[in-house]
């Protein structure tokens, strides 16, 4: 879920990604503004709002990342690598980075893999767990948090500190 600078907000949630306006007055429900939807069994974990006006959508089942405008037009689509097991656990919190690449967590395979444009891995960082979330940190490091545990790392990999469960 992001709230935007005009009050909106961009959710995704199983098979849809949406941009509402609110119902603050009633503090309940609101008006959609922007949706993009997929088929079953596709779900949708992972959406972004993005600097020019895009959104960018994760959808398990095909494994992809698309960015799509605020008409519903895909504009760009990068496939990702099919992990094993089950759809619905295939990547959750996908974040495209300021330098344009994105990272991606795949929730089972206790992984986050950084990706170029053209859905090329460019770095991986392995994980003890499901790995939930990815941030690329304006100091150019990566915060990265899943199965009670949340970690900083640095661009050449090595840990400036972790955080777990008994801390």
């Amino acid at each position: 879920v992001w709230r935007l600078d005009d009050g909106t907000v961009l959710v995704a949630w199983y098979r849809a990604a949406q941009l509402i306006e609110p119902d603050l007055a009633r503090g309940e429900g609101g008006r959609i503004l922007w949706e993009y939807r997929v088929e079953a069994p596709n779900e949708i974990p992972s959406c972004q709002p993005l600097a020019d006006g895009r959104v960018l959508v994760g959808v398990c089942g095909p494994c992809e990342l698309l960015e799509i405008d605020r008409d519903g037009t895909v504009l760009k689509r990068i496939p990702l690598p099919k992990p094993e097991g089950s759809l619905h656990a295939q990547f959750r919190f996908c974040r495209k980075t300021p330098t344009g690449t994105y990272l991606v967590p795949f929730l089972e395979a206790g992984q986050v893999k950084e990706f170029d444009g053209e859905g090329h891995v460019i770095r991986q960082f392995e994980w003890a767990g499901p790995a939930v979330s990815a941030e690329r940190l304006s100091s150019g490091n990566t915060l990265i948090g899943g199965g009670g545990r949340v970690c900083e790392f640095a661009p050449d990999g090595s840990v400036v500190w972790d955080l777990d469960a008994e801390d």
